[in-house]
């Protein structure tokens, strides 16, 4: 069953540029990854908070992909980012 994916961030300000770049060059890996089947990204420039939205075939397709990131590392480099811990939210899909 798809599951949906909220990622809630808060960029440390003066690491924002940094943090972009990091995004940039590392999503298309995430939508590469198995079982992941969108991502979109949301940015609120007033706070600094971020909310990264994904679609994935089901919640232990995901979860292999954090235990990839982080055992390669790139869970704790973008955990160096962001200003307290990643926040992530699993969502049933509803057909209502």
């Amino acid at each position: 069953m798809s599951i949906k994916v909220v990622l809630n961030l808060n960029v440390e300000s003066s690491l924002k540029k940094e943090f972009l770049l990091f995004l940039d060059e590392n999503l298309p890996n995430v939508r590469s990854f198995d079982g992941c089947k969108h991502i979109k990204v949301y940015f609120n420039e007033n706070n600094l908070s971020m909310a990264i939205d994904e679609f994935w075939e089901n919640k232990e397709k995901h979860q292999q992909y954090i235990e990839f990131i982080k055992k390669n590392g790139l869970m704790e480099k973008l955990q160096s980012y962001l200003s307290k811990e990643v926040e992530v939210n699993y969502f049933d899909i509803l057909d209502i």
